[in-house]
């Protein structure tokens, strides 16, 4: 545990920030909370080990993100059931021990909250860092996705959704056209990247590799990028560096191809 003095590291100019952190650290030192005495539930290691227990006892089976929206909703309804019950002046010792009780809501299902780049928390993406892959008119491996530069992660998470993987089966009879899949993606990603599409110098002779097979005779073909990767389920679920796809691309296309972010489709 770090001392009052020890906080006091902060650049000449930032007292305002340096008296926040020394408050805390002394509420730390005296309560075992940076709450100090506004601390409901304990210090922050008896909450954090309460937490534990509770996730430990209620989440078998959820993803970790549903988790996550569970522990924040039995926080919520703790301090939903101690305003209830201070208010109604019947916080008894024996009310107000049950009310610190980390507990899950009954019937209520854990709110899960994604934001601009979370479809889901990363411990449930797929693991797509040591998946290799090989595509026609390459003659090396697809390169791994590279942790440093990581897929967006809502597209990652749609590409592995039922969702994507009926949309993009052949063999099923709602399977649809490439620029509504492209279009969900993007939509997965909240409108980070691109749809690319890339069209043959003549029409009607762009060849494809879908499904592990080549198809001739194609007008256009539409995928979602990021800006790095490409995104196409019907090659793999694991995104595809830009340059290694075009590069697969204009291999099987000797007749050459214009890759475009200015989609057009059917013309």
């Amino acid at each position: 545990m770090a001392s009052v003095d020890e906080v006091k590291v902060l650049p000449f100019g930032s007292t305002k920030l340096e008296d926040t952190l020394i408050g805390r650290q002394s509420n730390v030192i005296s309560y075992g909370s940076v709450m100090g005495n506004a601390s409901l539930f304990g210090t922050d290691v008896e909450q954090a080990r309460e937490v534990a227990i509770f996730r430990k006892d209620n989440c078998g089976g959820l993803t970790v993100a549903a988790c996550d929206g569970l522990v924040r909703d039995a926080i919520n309804y703790r301090l939903l059931r101690m305003a209830t019950w201070t208010a109604a002046a019947a916080a008894t010792p024996v009310l107000a021990g049950e009310a610190r009780k980390l507990i899950a809501s009954k019937g209520k299902q854990p709110t899960v909250i994604p934001d601009r780049d979370r479809y889901t928390a990363d411990q449930d993406l797929p693991n797509v860092y040591d998946k290799q892959l090989d595509l026609p008119g390459l003659d090396r491996p697809v390169r791994l996705v590279n942790t440093d530069f990581a897929p967006n992660k809502g597209a990652l998470a749609a590409m592995y959704s039922d969702q994507i993987r009926k949309m993009s089966d052949t063999s099923n009879a709602n399977c649809v056209d490439c620029s509504e899949i492209a279009q969900k993606l993007f939509d997965a990603a909240k409108g980070e990247g691109k749809i690319i599409e890339v069209r043959p110098s003549r029409s009607g002779d762009l060849n494809l590799y879908e499904h592990g097979a080549i198809v001739n005779s194609q007008y256009y073909h539409q995928v979602y990028s990021d800006g790095r990767y490409i995104f196409d389920p019907a090659i793999s679920q694991i995104p595809i560096p830009k340059g290694d796809w075009e590069k697969h691309i204009r291999a099987i296309n000797p007749g050459g191809v214009k890759f475009s972010d200015k989609p057009q489709g059917l013309r």
